[in-house]
């Protein structure tokens, strides 16, 4: 499964601030998922104009690895320009992420770059 979330702290003073994030469980065995994060301003009516962004997550496991494609489509542009994928604590497979191997930390979590 893959599951967004946002990352930023809410408070009065950041609350135009935004921050996501991918929470990922991949399958033990083999198994895909795939994922679509609609975004928009949330104020205008500008997605009558098609004025939106897709965030795409696509994941396929198998027992040996973990492999992430992450990708934005669409016109609109995003308050954020990296977000963080987070795995479950205790994930050993190897880890690529749009095409390239990453080391695996001690934290779970990794942050990409949108474009």
């Amino acid at each position: 499964a893959v599951i967004p979330t946002n990352e930023a702290t809410v408070h009065f003073a950041t609350k135009e601030k935004d921050e996501r994030g991918f929470h990922l469980f991949p399958h033990r065995e083999k198994g895909e998922s795939v994922y679509e994060l609609y975004e928009d301003d949330g104020i205008s009516n500008d997605y009558l104009d098609h004025i939106h962004a897709l965030v795409k997550v696509r994941m396929i496991s198998s027992s040996e690895a973990i492999h992430v494609e992450l990708r934005k489509e669409g016109a609109y542009q995003l308050p954020y320009e990296e977000v963080s994928l987070h795995l479950p604590m205790g994930e050993t497979r190897s880890l690529t992420i749009n095409g390239k191997p990453c080391p695996l930390n001690n934290d779970h979590v990794y942050t990409v770059s949108i474009d």
